[in-house]
């Protein structure tokens, strides 16, 4: 008749934690494999999203203009504002600096660089 020692009952229960423990393994890299590809597709889809926008934009283009005798800075942002200017005085601020003017004050015979959209 065989003896049986205590040590098959120590086996047994690290097969089962050895098990138990792969099984934790391989079920953590199968959640971190779907995460990854989860979020790759949403940055892929925003990608995509971030393109068709980025083809659907106008284009800002820039020209000069003479002015006139009677033009005001704030007249010739009036009559060019582009949708991308909140307010005629936030566009007025911008012919400034494209201008490099340190006032409002423009006088007939200059140039002025205007910024315009091209659809």
């Amino acid at each position: 008749m065989k003896k049986y020692s205590g040590n098959h009952s120590v086996n047994s229960k690290k097969k089962h934690g050895v098990i138990r423990h792969s099984g934790l393994v391989i079920c953590s890299i199968l959640f971190i494999l779907c995460s990854c590809m989860y979020f790759g597709m949403f940055r892929v889809s925003a990608k995509e999203i971030d393109q068709q926008r980025t083809s659907d934009a106008i284009e800002i283009c820039y020209t000069s203009r003479l002015i006139e005798p009677g033009d005001s800075l704030w007249s010739i942002a009036e009559e060019t504002i582009t949708d991308g200017y909140g307010s005629v005085s936030e566009y007025v601020e911008a012919l400034k600096v494209m201008n490099h003017l340190d006032s409002d004050t423009i006088h007939a015979g200059q140039y002025l660089m205007i910024a315009y959209e091209k659809f």
